[in-house]
Formats: C-alpha cells, structure tokens, sequence
C-alpha cells in the first residue's frame, strides 16, 4: 500500500511541477500586439478629416478612434500605438496638428494621462 501513495505522490508533485511550467512559459509576454497596419486600419477613415476635409470626423473615423483604444489595452500597445501614430504623421503630409491632436476629444474618447497625437510626443512617457 505504502508503493501506491508514493508513486500517487510522485503523479501528483510531476502534475504539479507541469502545470506551473505550462503556466511560466504561456504567460503573456509583454509585446505589443499594436502594429503600424492596425493603428492605419483604426484611422484611416480619419485621414479626409486630419488633412482638412470636413467640419467634424465620420462616425467611421470615431468608430476607428473608439476601437483603437480598445485595443490598446496595455502600456506596451499603448507606446507602440504612439510609435507607429507618429511614423504614420511623417508619412502623411497636409497632416492638420490641431486636428490630430483634438481628434480624440471631437470622438469623445478619453485617452489616458491626456495623450495629443502629436508628431513631438515622448513615446516613451506613455503609460
């Protein structure tokens, strides 16, 4: 009787040492999971409105606007969403900066710490 509860401790302490290493290595590494293509899916409905056209973004621009920040959930998408915001503004000439900045406030988003889309932003302050 004494070999079959050691050998069933032995099953029950390798269960358990599998279970944690499983666990270990498929925690959520901290990559960004935002990408430059996502954030110009979100926002290119946006661009009519950022070069000038138009007295308010679409509803499909807020739609974008709204869904971005959804989706980026964590500081690392967040940094990586203003990495790629401020490649797209050097790409994207005829930008309007006080459009870019107000475009989350004309959605009625709130971004946190008050983000601007802004070409001169620290990325790296981001939260």
């Amino acid at each position: 009787m004494a070999s079959s509860t050691t050998t069933l401790l032995k099953v029950a302490a390798f269960a358990t040492i599998a279970t944690i290493f499983f666990m270990i290595t498929a925690a959520p590494h901290a990559e960004a999971t935002i990408t430059d293509g996502v954030v110009i899916y979100y926002l290119k409905p946006c661009l009519g409105y950022l070069t000038g056209s138009g007295k308010s973004p679409s509803s499909s621009c807020c739609s974008g606007v709204v869904n971005l920040n959804k989706a980026a959930k964590t500081k690392t998408d967040r940094q990586q969403a203003c990495k790629s915001l401020k490649d797209l503004y050097s790409k994207y000439h005829g930008i309007n900066k006080q459009r870019a900045a107000g475009l989350p406030k004309a959605c009625k988003v709130s971004i946190p710490n008050g983000i601007q889309i802004s070409p001169n932003i620290d990325c790296g302050k981001v939260n």
